[in-house]
Order: structure tokens, then sequence, then C-alpha cells
């Protein structure tokens, strides 16, 4: 048994394809744009990653510039207060850090 299709089905068959197809297209091109444009999703992902290897590098998350202080302090004690306001500003910068970092 066969089945005689008709040009003009054919022609509209073919345009239907055509055009679901197309739709297809510009869904899924919106929805990658949606995902990589500049504030969304997968640029806030990038965004979180680089800012936590800025905090791996020295400060604030670097300690080891707040001992350099402490000793330097003990070391030269006529800028003792120096020392200690720095210590202070760094205690605060990693406090700041540490709790962005915990939420």
């Amino acid at each position: 048994m066969k089945i005689r299709i008709s040009i003009a089905a054919m022609i509209v068959a073919f345009g239907i394809a055509t055009s679901v197809g197309l739709a297809a297209i510009v869904g899924v091109s919106e929805f990658a744009s949606r995902q990589l444009r500049v504030g969304g999703p997968l640029y806030d992902q990038i965004k979180l990653g680089s800012d936590l290897v800025a905090d791996i590098l020295p400060p604030p998350a670097y300690v080891l510039e707040g001992y350099l202080e402490a000793t330097l302090a003990l070391r030269e004690p006529a800028k003792t207060d120096a020392h200690k306001a720095r210590l202070q500003q760094l205690h605060k910068d990693y406090d700041e850090r540490r709790a962005f970092w915990k939420s």
C-alpha cells in the first residue's frame, strides 16, 4: 500500500519542520545568551572564583603579614603605635573577608 502525498502537503510539512527547527535554534541561543551574559549565573560563579583567588593572595587573608607586623613591633619599640594601628587594620580586613566567605 503506497501513501501518496501531494506536493502542497510536502511543502507545508517542510515549512512546519523548518519553523520548528528555527524556533528551537532561537530558543537555545537565547537560553545560552542569558546564561553567559555579564551578571548572569555563569558570570557570577566565575566572579566568585576570581574573588576567592584574590582573597588567597596577600591581603586580607594572608595572615603572615600580621605576624610580620607583630615581629617588627617587637624589634622596633619606637614604632609600636604605627605597627599596632597596622595590625588593627589587618585584623579588620581579615574579619571582613572571613565574614564575606562565611556567608
